[in-house]
């Protein structure tokens, strides 16, 4: 068989037309002209089908759009250039100037205009993603933080208060409480389910939205007392709480809370009054949830909660309790809240 790939373009244009006239012109089967040409047939049915479809024009030379092709090595970053992109994103995305981006998440859609903008050159998304492992990036859910905390009184509850309270629970025997309250929707599932391919699961569940709170306090000693209520919280839920703190023992507590306003009520003073010789309040830094290891408890519960399904009130506070019950049981696990990097 003839090797066609040997032909110049022109020379194949020109065996290509003269192989169909040789079919249409000289009245000869394509079984004759193949044998003739030393080509398949299959090729040349091939050649008349298209000939039939657009006449010559497609059997003629294709014009060939000349492209200026940039090499691997221009496309790549240089050592220098990887650093200053790696300081670059350290930063946020709408700190730096050149990108006017109105966010403070990178994604790779930002990482790749930063490139472009700043080095002039077009990475591929495969490109990217290898030269951010490159640079030890990998994509995480980030920790927030409050743009109002004031990070010196951070550092001065760190670094004097703490202790001072430490040193002054020690001296008076007392135990130190980190107290906290959260919500639980009927809407906080993450559900996810094996299903068969293109089929989207349908599963029977309640629209409707019900919550219940919960409060909870720990200590280092893997003390740990929790309460749920279906109500809004209020400075007569915080008394009922410390009550059942000092409910039959003579122990003296601390108590660590945040800025929540229904902890300084007139009502929470005149209770402190009277109990002041049992129990002492203290009170974090603004917006600096962080620093109380009791958020922990939370966390942990609604990963527990993740697959729960829950139809009405009843069932979400069953279901609250009996994870709160089980960590209760779980010493070490309450004792490594307060391990926790935020905390210390």
């Amino acid at each position: 068989m003839k090797d066609l790939r040997k032909l110049t373009r022109w020379e194949l244009e020109i065996f290509r037309i003269s192989t169909v006239k040789m079919v249409i012109d000289c009245w000869l089967e394509q079984k004759e002209v193949a044998k003739i040409q030393d080509i398949f047939e299959s090729l040349l049915s091939s050649w008349m089908k298209k000939y039939k479809e657009s006449w010559i024009r497609w059997l003629k030379l294709k014009e060939i759009k000349w492209r200026w092709r940039i090499k691997d090595e221009d496309k790549n970053l240089t050592t220098r250039q990887k650093k200053k992109l790696e300081k670059l994103l350290l930063k946020e995305p709408r700190n730096i100037e050149q990108l006017k981006v109105d966010s403070s998440l990178w994604t790779a859609n930002i990482v790749k205009k930063l490139v472009e903008v700043e080095f002039w050159k077009k990475l591929k998304q495969n490109k990217l993603y290898d030269l951010l492992k490159e640079l030890w990036f990998s994509c995480q859910k980030p920790i927030f933080r409050a743009y109002q905390q004031n990070l010196e009184k951070v550092k001065e509850w760190k670094e004097e208060l703490r202790p001072k309270i430490e040193q002054e629970a020690k001296t008076e025997d007392r135990e130190i409480l980190y107290w906290d309250e959260a919500g639980f929707r009927s809407t906080d599932h993450k559900w996810t389910t094996w299903w068969k391919i293109w089929i989207t699961p349908i599963i029977k569940a309640t629209w409707a939205r019900f919550w219940i709170n919960a409060a909870s306090a720990i200590s280092k000693q893997w003390y740990m007392k929790f309460m749920t209520y279906e109500w809004s919280f209020n400075s007569d839920t915080l008394i009922e709480f410390l009550e059942k703190i000092i409910y039959k023992t003579d122990k003296k507590f601390t108590l660590i809370l945040d800025w929540h306003p229904t902890h300084k009520t007139k009502k929470v003073d005149m209770w402190l009054e009277e109990h002041n010789f049992q129990i002492k309040l203290y009170f974090l830094p603004p917006y600096s949830p962080e620093l109380n290891p009791d958020e922990q408890v939370w966390k942990y519960t609604k990963w527990k909660m993740r697959w729960a399904f829950m139809a009405s009130k009843k069932e979400i506070r069953a279901i609250v309790s009996k994870y709160l019950f089980s960590l209760q049981k779980k010493k070490e696990l309450i004792s490594s809240f307060f391990s926790h990097p935020d905390f210390i």
